[in-house]
C-alpha cells in the first residue's frame, strides 16, 4: 500500500496516510505559535486532542488508542480553525 502525504493550501501536511500508530503533521505555514489539534470521527465526535508545539516543523501524534477508521484532523490556534485534514487509521 503506497504511503502518501496529504498537502493542503493552508500550510499543513500529514503523513503517512493511511497511518498505523503515529501520524506526522508538518507545519509549512508561517504560524509559529502553539496550535491545538482535535481528531474527530466521521460523526463529529472528538476522539483525541492535544497541542502541536511552537517552533516544531514536524510534530508526531500517537494514534494507537483510536480504532481503525476515517478521521478528520482539525488544527486551530486560539482565534480560528486553520486546517482540516482527512486521514485513514489502519490497524496493525
Amino acid at each position: 500500500m503506497p504511503v502518501t502525504e496529504t498537502v493542503k493550501p493552508g500550510g499543513f501536511t500529514l503523513y503517512p496516510n493511511p497511518a498505523g500508530t503515529v501520524l506526522f503533521v508538518r507545519n509549512i505555514s508561517n504560524l509559529h505559535t502553539d496550535l491545538n489539534y482535535q481528531i474527530m470521527d466521521m460523526n463529529g465526535r472528538v476522539v483525541q486532542k492535544g497541542v502541536l508545539q511552537d517552533g516544531k516543523i514536524t510534530s508526531s501524534i500517537d494514534i494507537r488508542s483510536i480504532p481503525s477508521s476515517v478521521y478528520l484532523l482539525q488544527i486551530s490556534n486560539s482565534l480560528e480553525v486553520k486546517e482540516h485534514l482527512r486521514f485513514v487509521k489502519i490497524g496493525y
